[in-house]
């Protein structure tokens, strides 16, 4: 596990020697997903509307800890 990297996917997978590699992040309520395996990826996120139903207009995430 690599934590605070900002080196793209990829670089990481090529530089560490992994299979796969992942990213968690949050920006503005919204938390997004980043996966890489060779030349798959995959990225999922949450969505506005969503988020609101769920939690209201002022939902905001806050890290863990």
């Amino acid at each position: 596990m690599v934590a605070d990297s900002d080196w793209p996917l990829e670089r990481l997978l090529a530089h560490r020697g992994a299979q796969m590699a992942y990213r968690v992040g949050e920006r503005d309520g919204t938390v997004r997903l980043e996966g890489r395996s060779g030349w798959q990826t995959c990225r999922l996120e949450t969505a506005p509307r969503v988020r609101e139903a769920l939690w209201g207009p002022r939902a905001v995430l806050s890290p863990a800890g």
